[in-house]
């Protein structure tokens, strides 16, 4: 009995381990399993955490580079479509002052989208684009506006039409050749470029204005075209002394069709001289008026000739 209590007793001392609990166990692998991950994607994580540093590090120096950099050059790059030159490289020059307000100076303190604005105020100027080099050469290249036709109210104001159909102001210095297009523009205000877009004769007229240009043959061919008190075109080409009564604007094309085929059948066999006037007034009708030969005046002039001496 006396041993039996004895191991009793010795049990009794001795501790059980109880069962680990499943969130326990979840969590000692979920820990164990977060450290081997760490570990077998240290690299990835070491190269994430580097990388916005470096690149913070590269563009402080960049910049710092940047601004020790200064303008060295200054190269203006003219583009335009036709030897129209109303501006060249040294107005544009002397209109910035590009010597005195960018050369030497650190690039970063040169406003390029406001150099740009400046040069697009310009009455001749379509486009601009201004840029630095990697050497410090600043680059300024311009796109000139075209004129493809010059506007001519009766009572001498004038502008032209560039190739956008926009108004341009004539220049002092230079004189493009277009086409030429006269007639009183009643609703013409004190500048001559504000309401003229607004008249509906300008309106119906620049559609055909337009045509002319693009096509080299009529571009090349015609000279003025006249608005007379009716409201209808005359047309005057380049070669000759023939008056073309083209009537409005409205079909345009197939006029300009039926004139091309008058052209090239007739006036290339007969002569430019041998009409007078063509009228296309009408929309598929042309109509050719001959020279009138003043009969009686050569007959005069044979009566009061000097005789011939005898042989």
């Amino acid at each position: 009995m006396k041993n039996a209590n004895r191991l009793l007793k010795s049990a009794d001392t001795v501790e059980i381990p109880q069962a680990e609990s499943e969130s326990k166990r979840k969590s000692r692998l979920g820990s164990f399993g977060i450290k081997r991950w760490l570990v077998k994607h240290s690299r990835k994580i070491m190269l994430i955490t580097l990388l916005p540093l470096g690149a913070v590090f590269l563009l402080g120096i960049s910049k710092h580079y940047q601004n020790e950099k200064v303008c060295k050059q200054i190269k203006i790059n003219i583009e335009t479509q036709s030897k129209d030159l109303f501006l060249d490289a040294n107005g544009i020059r002397k209109m910035l002052g590009v010597e005195e307000k960018y050369l030497g100076q650190p690039i970063y303190t040169v406003e390029l989208n406001e150099l740009e604005q400046f040069l697009i105020q310009n009455s001749y100027v379509d486009s601009a684009e201004a840029y630095f080099q990697s050497d410090g050469v600043l680059n300024i290249n311009i796109s000139l506006r075209k004129p493809i036709a010059r506007i001519l109210n009766n009572d001498g104001r004038s502008f032209y039409i560039d190739q956008k159909m926009r108004p341009m102001p004539i220049s002092n210095h230079y004189t493009a050749r277009t086409v030429l297009v006269r007639g009183d523009f009643k609703d013409w205000d004190s500048t001559g470029l504000t309401n003229w877009y607004n008249s509906p004769l300008i309106q119906d007229l620049l559609p055909m204005i337009n045509y002319i240009h693009q096509d080299s043959f009529w571009n090349a061919q015609l000279s003025e075209i006249v608005i007379d008190e009716h409201k209808e075109l005359i047309v005057y080409p380049t070669i000759g002394k023939l008056k073309i009564e083209f009537g409005t604007p409205h079909y345009y094309e197939q006029k300009f069709n039926h004139l091309f085929q008058f052209y090239s059948q007739i006036l290339n066999r007969v002569g430019w001289d041998y009409y007078s006037k063509i009228s296309l007034r009408f929309r598929n009708q042309l109509v050719a008026e001959k020279k009138t030969m003043n009969i009686e005046h050569k007959n005069h002039d044979k009566k009061n000739a000097e005789p011939k001496p005898k042989r």
